[in-house]
């Protein structure tokens, strides 16, 4: 196993723990539906995510990009 499977095993792990800690927070903490069209951008949410994560209201994408702000914003 090289650097780069290293990495990408990291990555795999990392994002599961996000889903699970999204899924506990949403759980716990809301009693949101899911929305069915993302807040950010108004594309359409699959029902798997929906199913995934209670009270998603953004998509892949729009979570991605929110994420990334975040770590930067910590950053600074």
């Amino acid at each position: 196993m090289d650097d780069i499977d290293r990495a990408c095993e990291r990555e795999q792990l990392d994002t599961a723990a996000a889903v699970e800690a999204a899924r506990g927070h949403y759980a716990s903490n809301w009693e949101v539906d899911s929305a069915t069209e993302c807040a950010g951008c108004g594309a359409s949410i699959p029902e798997a995510r929906r199913e995934l994560i209670p009270g998603v209201q953004l998509c892949v994408e729009c979570q991605s990009a929110a994420e990334a702000h975040a770590r930067q914003f910590k950053k600074r």
